[in-house]
């Protein structure tokens, strides 16, 4: 499998004047170049970073169920196998839909991300979980710059959480693979 880009939801990884019409090009375009090569290889567009900060830093993010809507709009996910997502800043277990003390937003939870993707995607492609990890800073000093919130989780919690996390997706009829960050 081949994962085209990650984060171009994001300035930092990607030119805001290429914009999602320019990264939905270079999506149609290595597909059409991978599957020249080598056709049976499973191309996944690139997860989008799970942000909800569009309103906030509007030429430097767009929120990623808005990113991938627009995916879907200019047709670039019709070339792809699976679209990418990521889930890497749980501080609840991974069947939880509420509980996480930051707020209720729904890319903190793993089945309402996983939920909101289906619903953008309207079941017409398959989802790639491209990362999926809980941050755990236990016997850290210091936790880094922005990781602060996974403060209360453990290393027992990060390990039970990441296998439930993985049975929990293995069962997912939508879900074609999970990888572990």
């Amino acid at each position: 499998a081949i994962e085209i880009w990650s984060d171009a939801n994001l300035d930092r990884s990607w030119s805001p004047e290429l914009g999602v019409e320019g990264y939905a090009d270079l999506l149609i375009q290595t597909a059409t170049a991978i599957r020249q090569v080598k056709p049976d290889t499973v191309i996944i567009s690139g997860a989008p970073a799970p942000t909800g900060a569009e309103s906030a830093f509007p030429d430097q993010v767009i929120n990623d169920d808005n990113f991938v809507q627009q995916l879907m709009d200019y047709g670039a996910l019709d070339q792809m196998d699976c679209v990418g997502m990521q889930y890497v800043e749980g501080t609840v277990p991974p069947l939880a839909t509420a509980g996480d003390t930051r707020d209720n937003d729904y890319r903190r939870y793993l089945p309402t991300m996983l939920q909101t993707y289906r619903r953008v995607v309207d079941a017409s492609i398959p989802i790639c979980v491209t990362s999926i990890g809980y941050f755990s800073g236990e016997g850290m000093a210091r936790l880094p710059k922005f990781f602060e919130w996974a403060k209360d989780t453990t290393h027992h919690n990060q390990q039970t959480w990441l296998t439930e996390a993985m049975e929990w997706l293995s069962l997912q009829v939508d879900v074609r693979l999970a990888l572990i960050w």
